[in-house]
């Protein structure tokens, strides 16, 4: 399980109080479909078979997203579900360039943010032909 799914179980999970849910979640549990029943089953089993350390984990950053003004959160949660309904080997390239960043030393991450903004500079025209020359050049 990646990190994003576990912050998602530990919103859902740690959100709720064992003894509240069953007695105040009744007509909700009953109103989901099985397969929605089933789904949160393996997410609960999945949670109750991390280690005590990524149990707190869990529950340590649910308190830090729960600390964060509704707007935040409100963004976080939205971009959680953009990365669930990206394709898969877009979410494979996403995790590469990420895993590329994070490689990075803070000079390296300077420089490529200083290329990123030259590039966001140029014109259309300007672009394409710095993409003409770079295919030109890697032909040789």
């Amino acid at each position: 399980m990646n990190r994003r799914e576990l912050l998602l179980l530990s919103l859902t999970l740690l959100a709720i109080k064992p003894k509240a849910f069953a007695q105040n979640n009744a007509e909700k549990w009953n109103s989901l479909s099985d397969e929605e029943k089933n789904n949160l089953r393996e997410k609960w089993q999945k949670f109750n078979s991390l280690s005590t350390d990524e149990k707190q984990k869990l529950r340590d950053a649910y308190k830090r997203f729960n600390s964060l003004p509704p707007e935040t959160k409100k963004r976080i949660i939205e971009n959680l579900k953009k990365w669930k309904s990206l394709p898969p080997e877009k979410m494979q390239l996403l995790k590469t360039r990420f895993l590329r960043w994070r490689s990075l030393t803070p000079e390296q991450r300077t420089r490529l943010l200083g290329r990123i903004k030259r590039w966001q500079s140029l014109t259309p025209t300007q672009k394409a032909k710095l993409i003409e020359l770079i295919k030109r050049r890697r032909q040789r």
